[in-house]
């Protein structure tokens, strides 16, 4: 089984889509929309979704899938593994969030 590294951009995400998503809608739909994020997560981490490659150069080796309203941003590490940088909204300003997470993991 592949698996996956969050790291702490992408998990403070997680806590932010969390808070967000109880506030609005309930524990219960919080839940199912978390654990479908963790879900296409081990996906990816399988290949069982098709990976989509960034191609802006600043981006070099930067992967992601969507999952509803969110995208989901990794790089292939050793071992199988996939460490998630950034998970953002597709409302949100995608291009300077994701160099802002990206920066934090040089």
């Amino acid at each position: 089984m592949s698996q996956f590294v969050i790291f702490k951009p992408a998990n403070q995400t997680l806590d932010e889509i969390w808070e967000y998503s109880l506030e609005t809608w309930g524990e219960k739909q919080a839940e199912i929309y978390i654990e479908g994020l963790f879900s296409i997560l081990q996906k990816a981490a399988s290949r069982e979704v098709l990976w989509r490659k960034l191609h802006k150069q600043t981006f070099l080796e930067t992967y992601f899938v969507k999952y509803q309203r969110h995208y989901i941003f990794f790089r292939e590490l050793e071992d199988s593994l996939i460490g998630v940088i950034s998970i953002i909204h597709e409302q949100r300003d995608i291009v300077s969030l994701l160099e802002k997470d990206l920066k934090l993991q040089d």
